[in-house]
């Protein structure tokens, strides 16, 4: 995916964490608190969805491009896209719910705010206003995690929209989209996040 100099939001200088009275880690061992996926708060997150618009056309073209730059275990054939397209809206759900697992594999995410004022955000996030914000400087932690990007949440109505697996493959700002939208009833988090990939790790 690309990093925030491909985004037209210049990243913040300074990001805001807000931590209950617990968090001292944060102090004490200099460690951030990073989440994966299934630990979100909202349970659509990274589960895009997967467009069940897939003709028997397109997947004879995708099938037999795959085929000819690298060769399937059987060659295609009608019979076989027959099979595929009465198993799109499983094949759909398999690939919603597999998303997430296989990008839960090598992604972490820190989550951050904008603002260090915000009245619910230091209710739900700081301990009912007994904790505490802290203000993190975008280009150290640039430095601290060299296999990481920052990416601005948009908030929207409708979750994001990947393709069907068996026609194509997701386009890079499907990607994005699909792992920094979120419900327009968390907009008042105003919210960045720092993927980590952890995978060279």
């Amino acid at each position: 995916m690309a990093n925030e100099e491909h985004l037209p939001i210049r990243v913040p200088d300074v990001l805001f964490q807000y931590c209950s009275t617990s968090a001292i880690d944060i102090f004490d061992k200099r460690r951030i608190k990073s989440s994966t996926p299934s630990t979100l708060n909202d349970p659509f997150e990274w589960k895009p969805v997967v467009a069940e618009q897939a003709t028997a056309d397109q997947i004879w073209k995708a099938v037999t491009t795959t085929h000819n730059r690298a060769p399937l275990p059987e060659t295609p054939t009608r019979v076989t896209v027959a099979r595929m397209k009465s198993n799109v809206p499983a094949a759909a759900k398999r690939y919603q719910d597999q998303f997430r697992i296989d990008v839960e594999k090598k992604t972490r995410i820190i989550c951050f705010s904008q603002r260090n004022d915000g009245i619910l955000m230091w209710a739900h996030y700081a301990d009912r206003h007994k904790g505490f914000v802290v203000g993190f400087k975008a280009e150290v932690l640039r430095r601290c995690y060299l296999y990481s990007g920052f990416y601005k949440v948009s908030y929207g109505i409708e979750r994001p929209v990947i393709p069907h697996p068996y026609v194509g493959i997701s386009n890079e700002n499907q990607l994005i989209a699909a792992v920094t939208q979120k419900s327009t009833e968390w907009k008042y988090e105003e919210e960045w996040r720092l993927l980590v990939d952890v995978t060279p790790l």
